[in-house]
C-alpha cells in the first residue's frame, strides 16, 4: 500500500502511475478541482488502447478520495450506455478492482454504481442512455463524459455545462473521433487560444509512450492492427481510431466505390458461367439481384424491385437465372428467405443459401476487401452506387462493429453484391483462352469426387457426358 500525507493526514493513495501522456491531463484536472484556475473544459482525443479510461477513473478517484475540504463534492463518470459502463468500468477487475483505495471508501453501492469516500465525496458512474435528465439541477464538481461522439449532445450542453459554469468545476469530454461531429467541435474549441476555459490535445498511436520512452504501440504492432481493420472490412477506420484523424467519411465501409462502379449492362454469353446474388424481400422492402461473370468478376446486370408477392419475386429470379445460362444462385436465407431458397431449389435452380444475419460481418468484410483491391467491377448504377457509398459501420455497446445502411435507407443491392462474391474462389478460364475446354473438362469432369456431378445437369448447354 502506498501512503502520503495530505492535509496533515496519512492516507492510502492510488497505486497508479500515469503514463506521460496522461500526466498533463491529470495535473489539469487536479489544479482545476483544487484552485478553480486553468481550463474548465478538457478535451483529450486519444487513440484506442491508450488507457484513457483507466487514467480518467484514477483522476476522479484522486480528487474524490482527497480529504481536503475544498474538493468535497460529487464527481461523475458518464458513458453512452448503462450496460457498457458496468461491464467496462464498474465490474472490471483491472479498473476499480485494481486501483480503488479501499481504506478510503466508506461504502460502495453496487446497484447504483456509487462510491462513498471517507472524505465525504461521492464518485458516481452512470450511462446516459437511461434518463440522463435525472442529473439536471445537481451540483457536481467534476465530470467525465466518455465516448463523447456517441453521447446525446444535450447531456453536455443542457445538463452538465450549466452546472460547471455556475460552480466553476471541470468537465472532461473524452473520446476517439467518429467522423466530424461534436468531439471535433470541442477539440477545435480547445485549440482556439482565445477560449481560455478550453483545452484539447490529439494523441495518435504514433505519439503515445511508456515511462521508459518506448512506444505504447510500436510500428510493427500498429501495422498488424491496421491489417486487422482491413480484414474486418473497416480499413477506413484505422486512421480514425488509431491515428485520431477527423474524417467525414471515416465510418464509410467501402472506399473505392467510384473506381469499381464503372461498367455498363451486358447480355449473357452462351459460353460463360455466371453467379446471381439474391437478397429477397417481402412486399415492403426491395428484392435485389445482381449477375456476376465468374470468368472476369464483372457485374453484368442488376435488378431492384418491390414485389407484390413472394411468388412474383421467385418468378423474376427464376427467369433471370434461366436467361443467364442457369446461373448459380447465392441467396440470403435469413428469416423468411429460407422457404424462398428452398422453393427455388425445388424448381431446379442451383441454389447455395447463406443466412446473412449469422455471418453479416464476414460477408461485408469480404466485399470490402474485393472493392479495396479492385478485385471486382460493378455496374455504374446510380441507386446501387449510392447504397455502397452510404453503407457504414458503428461500434456496438459491447465493442463489436455493426454494419448497416443509414436509418431510413436501404442496403439491398449491397447485400446482393456481397453474396455474389462470397466464397467465389478464383476466376474461371476465359472461353477463348488456349486449352480452355481441356481445363474445364479436367476441372469438372475428371474428378467425380468434386461434387460437381451432384449439382450440375448441363455444361454450357450440352448434356453431361456419360461416365
Amino acid at each position: 500500500m502506498n501512503t502520503a500525507t495530505i492535509g496533515g493526514k496519512l492516507i492510502e493513495v492510488i497505486d497508479y502511475d500515469a503514463r506521460p501522456h496522461q500526466q498533463e491531463l491529470d495535473a489539469l484536472i487536479w489544479s482545476r478541482a483544487l484552485t478553480k484556475e486553468g481550463p474548465q473544459y478538457l478535451v483529450p482525443v486519444d487513440h484506442r488502447r491508450s488507457g484513457k479510461s483507466s487514467g480518467l477513473v484514477n483522476s476522479l478517484i484522486k480528487v474524490a478520495a482527497c480529504p481536503d475540504p475544498r474538493l468535497k463534492g460529487q464527481y461523475y463518470y458518464f458513458y453512452p450506455q448503462q450496460k457498457k459502463i458496468r461491464e467496462h468500468l464498474w465490474d472490471n477487475p483491472e479498473i476499480l478492482g485494481k486501483f480503488l483505495p479501499l481504506s478510503q471508501v466508506q461504502k460502495k453501492d453496487d446497484q447504483r454504481m456509487v462510491i462513498y469516500f471517507r472524505s465525504g465525496s461521492q464518485l458516481i458512474f452512470d450511462g446516459t442512455d437511461e434518463n440522463p435528465d435525472k442529473h439536471r439541477g445537481g451540483n457536481g464538481k467534476g465530470y467525465v463524459v466518455d465516448e463523447y461522439d456517441d453521447q446525446q449532445l444535450r447531456v453536455f450542453t443542457e445538463i452538465i455545462r450549466p452546472i460547471v459554469d455556475f460552480n466553476r468545476g471541470f468537465c472532461v469530454l473524452s473520446g476517439t473521433p467518429r467522423g466530424i461531429k461534436q468531439l471535433h467541435e470541442a477539440y477545435l474549441a480547445g485549440q482556439d487560444t482565445s477560449r481560455l476555459s478550453w483545452w484539447s490535445r490529439l494523441l495518435p498511436a504514433t505519439h503515445s509512450f511508456h515511462h521508459d520512452g518506448s512506444r505504447l504501440i510500436g510500428d510493427e504492432k500498429l501495422k498488424e492492427i491496421e491489417q486487422d481493420y482491413v480484414r474486418d472490412g473497416i480499413g477506413s477506420a484505422f486512421a480514425q481510431e488509431m491515428l485520431c484523424a477527423f474524417n467525414q467519411d471515416a465510418n464509410q465501409v467501402f472506399r473505392r466505390v467510384d473506381e469499381v462502379c464503372v461498367l455498363t449492362p451486358d447480355e449473357p454469353d452462351p459460353y460463360r458461367q455466371y453467379r446471381v446474388g439474391v437478397d429477397p424481400a417481402i412486399t415492403s422492402d426491395y428484392w435485389a439481384m445482381t449477375v456476376l461473370d465468374k470468368h472476369t468478376f464483372e457485374e453484368k446486370h442488376i435488378e431492384r424491385f418491390q414485389p407484390n408477392s413472394t411468388a412474383l419475386g421467385e418468378a423474376r429470379t427464376e427467369a433471370l437465372v434461366r436467361k443467364w445460362n442457369n446461373a448459380e444462385v447465392m441467396i440470403d436465407s435469413s428469416g423468411l428467405g429460407r422457404p424462398i431458397a428452398d422453393h427455388l431449389r425445388e424448381i431446379g435452380l442451383d441454389v447455395i443459401d447463406m443466412p446473412t444475419g449469422v455471418q453479416k460481418e464476414r460477408l461485408i468484410a469480404n466485399l470490402s476487401m474485393f472493392i479495396d483491391s479492385l478485385g471486382v467491377l460493378f455496374l455504374s448504377d446510380t441507386t446501387a452506387k449510392e447504397e455502397l457509398r452510404a453503407y457504414s459501420w458503428n461500434r456496438t455497446p459491447l465493442g463489436r462493429y455493426q454494419f448497416s445502411a443509414p436509418e431510413g435507407k436501404h442496403d439491398d443491392t449491397v447485400i446482393a453484391r456481397a453474396l455474389s462474391v462470397w466464397e467465389i474462389g478464383g476466376k474461371l478460364p476465359l472461353p477463348n483462352a488456349p486449352g480452355f475446354l481441356n481445363d474445364m473438362r479436367q476441372q469438372f469432369y475428371g474428378k467425380p469426387t468434386d461434387g460437381y456431378y451432384s449439382k450440375h445437369k448441363t455444361y454450357y448447354g450440352h448434356n453431361r457426358p456419360k461416365d
